[in-house]
């Protein structure tokens, strides 16, 4: 395998693989590179404790319970204001993290690409596929989510809480919106198609009590390969929606909707339990906080769902 703290860029095109992903942030170039290369702000978005020597050879030290996040990666090119790359550790497995900053008519198109060997480690992590690397590309989608509201509102919204339960999911956000706006975006689902991004096709929702919440997927069913929402067990209009979830083991998802004392509403949301892999739950905790951020944004600026990401298909 090919050490890629010692190759460029340019020779690791053909030869490794991965995704790249572009997202479009209504700031500055400049101070997107800064919330990338300063302590204090990196702290406000990607992780706690982290720290960063932004030159060649420096380090980039993580501390985050997300899986694969925590470690001292190892800093490759520093190009300024324009372009940052990593040896960044899968645990103890190198991959190639670039993070290229551009003007955008919009603000600053900031572009995701990491890298690795199509070769699985010894010891394979979870879910090893490296021509997409979908957990790296889930954990970015979330991190820059957080950036995103730190430059554009002054704060992350969503975070995945550090003592979390392995087989839960607990988020909250507020949103400028009122609980009835919520509900309905949760409960219609015409709405729930324009800002829910999980491929929803012919779902269906009666809204009462033992009615069908359905995504239209093929996994909706019983059994170790079901995955989906199946029936409504609350339904108090305008506060909460309680679905049970297919699965190797029942779960059940629920959304809570109060008024905050400044006319916005907190919307707590619970997934639980799992008995399953602990990183199949993290893919959920990853999943449900873009969730929440396409729902604020659809709310709070009619933004459908992935309107400000661009996908590139994935290397190899």
């Amino acid at each position: 395998m090919t050490n890629i703290s010692e190759t460029s860029h340019a020779r690791l095109e053909p030869e490794w693989v991965g995704f790249k992903t572009t997202y479009r942030i209504r700031s500055s170039v400049e101070r997107c590179w800064d919330f990338w290369t300063r302590d204090e702000l990196l702290n406000r978005w990607l992780a706690g404790g982290v720290t960063m020597n932004c030159y060649a050879g420096g380090e980039l030290v993580t501390n985050s319970k997300v899986p694969f996040q925590s470690g001292k990666h190892r800093v490759e090119e520093v190009r300024a204001k324009f372009f940052l790359s990593f040896t960044w550790l899968l645990e103890d497995f190198p991959s190639r993290l670039n993070v290229t900053f551009q003007p955008h008519p919009e603000g600053v198109a900031l572009t995701i690409e990491q890298l690795a060997s199509p070769t699985p480690p010894a010891g394979v992590f979870y879910g090893y596929a490296p021509a997409r690397l979908s957990f790296q590309s889930q954990f970015w989608d979330y991190a820059i989510s957080r950036l995103r509201c730190v430059l554009e509102d002054g704060h992350a919204d969503v975070e995945i809480p550090e003592d979390d339960k392995d087989d839960e999911v607990n988020l909250a956000i507020e949103i400028s919106a009122s609980p009835l706006a919520a509900f309905s975006a949760l409960t219609d689902f015409t709405e729930l198609r324009k800002w829910e991004g999980m491929n929803l096709k012919n779902g269906t929702i009666e809204k009462k009590v033992g009615g069908r919440y359905s995504f239209g997927w093929e996994s909706e069913h019983e059994g170790d390969h079901g995955d989906g929402p199946r029936q409504i067990e609350e339904y108090i209009e305008g506060r909460k929606l309680t679905y049970s979830w297919f699965g190797e083991t029942p779960s059940t998802v629920e959304w809570d909707l109060s008024e905050t004392a400044g006319g916005r509403t907190l919307v707590t949301f619970k997934h639980a339990k799992f008995e399953i892999n602990p990183l199949v739950v993290w893919e959920y905790k990853l999943g449900w906080s873009s969730s929440l951020f396409a729902l604020k944004w659809y709310l709070e600026r009619s933004e459908p769902h992935g309107a400000w990401i661009q996908r590139v298909e994935p290397h190899g």
